[in-house]
């Protein structure tokens, strides 16, 4: 019991000694946080891109406090702006005085964009100290057009992979000459094409059929040829697999047709 009581004294000397030890010392500077503090809602945003849209994708960046103007600055990585279809409508997103959020534009025109294509954007704060240390610095963004499927009717195909034929239902954009196979050879992938005015292919993109190897991975459609005869259209796919970053022939090519309704 003694021995508690000496060890309780000394603790409680030390522990008055180092207070007035702090108090003796001169007071030190109190610093207050100044940082934007900004960031990203997410570190990936998937959009489809429509008339509605006015040519404006809209990426909302938020700020820890609301009081008071600032701005931040915002770039996209040079891929993109190589690409020649998306930019920023301003390098520099203003807070408004109580708000606490703010909007990055990156403009586009829909016309120039393909009907199949994914366009990936990064949009990044472009200085470190405005931004919010465990917020999200970097937002990837999957931008693709959207397009309204009417049903156009039930036709015939035929795969030269599978070697087998199926009643195909057929659907048609309301925006353009543009067609959809939905669930057409694997279920939950679609295949897309654009047809001329005088029913020809126009445009066949690369795209995923459904269809998995079991050593290379998904398998894709790449048109090497198509035809028109009467109510038919007849496709030469190449079966592609990507391979060291590029797409790369797997099987020889294969014949696959469709019959449209009459």
């Amino acid at each position: 019991m003694n021995k508690y009581i000496v060890k309780l004294v000394v603790v409680l000397a030390f522990g008055i000694i180092g207070m007035t030890s702090c108090d003796s010392e001169p007071e030190g500077t109190i610093y207050n946080s100044t940082a934007l503090d900004a960031a990203f809602f997410s570190t990936q945003l998937n959009t489809e891109l429509a008339a509605q849209d006015n040519g404006v994708i809209e990426v909302p960046i938020y700020r820890a406090g609301k009081n008071g103007e600032a701005s931040v600055k915002v770039q996209i990585d040079s891929k993109t702006i190589d690409q020649g279809l998306f930019s920023l409508t301003s390098p520099t997103v203003s807070f408004a005085d109580g708000e606490s959020s703010a909007v990055a534009k990156i403009g586009f025109d829909l016309s120039k964009l393909g009907v199949t294509d994914v366009y990936t954007i990064v949009l990044s704060l472009v200085d470190p100290t405005e931004a919010s240390p465990s917020g999200v610095k970097t937002i990837k963004i999957n931008a693709q057009r959207k397009l309204t499927w009417e049903t156009f009717g039930t036709g015939l195909y035929t795969d030269g992979l599978f070697e087998d034929s199926w009643e195909q239902p057929i659907e048609k954009a309301k925006e353009g000459n543009i067609y959809r196979l939905p669930d057409c050879v694997v279920k939950g992938f679609p295949l897309i094409f654009i047809l001329n005015d005088d029913g020809s292919l126009a445009s066949f993109a690369p795209q995923k059929m459904g269809y998995v190897n079991a050593t290379y991975g998904m398998v894709y459609y790449v048109l090497n040829s198509s035809k028109r005869q009467g109510n038919t259209l007849l496709f030469n796919f190449k079966p592609c697999v990507i391979y060291n970053n590029k797409l790369t022939q797997l099987y020889n090519n294969v014949d696959c047709s469709l019959q449209f309704p009459n």
